[in-house]
């Protein structure tokens, strides 16, 4: 997949680990995949979920498609957090 400059659309992106890239879960990394290839689609939406266990309200990333019987489909690919990632999350060391 190629971008309006001709460069891979995800060049910029790639899967960096403590690791090691081998250590990220191949479906993690094709899900990652998917998010770029609709970002560079336009094809990505911000929906409100409902969290299966919680019953709380959780504002999802998702992928738009339209199949053949022009039904709108809606795959939530990603969870946003409610508070400041860089509290919640530490880098690799």
């Amino acid at each position: 997949m190629t971008g309006q400059n001709g460069h891979a659309a995800n060049a910029a992106c790639g899967f960096v680990t403590k690791y090691g890239a081998e250590m990220i879960n191949e479906s993690y990394k094709h899900n990652f995949n998917q998010l770029l290839r609709a970002g560079y689609n336009g094809d990505l939406l911000l929906m409100e979920c409902t969290d299966a266990i919680t019953g709380k309200p959780v504002i999802t990333v998702c992928i738009h498609t339209v199949d053949g019987d022009d039904m709108h489909n809606m795959q939530p690919i990603a969870k946003l957090f409610d508070g400041d990632p860089y509290e919640e999350l530490k880098p690799p060391e």
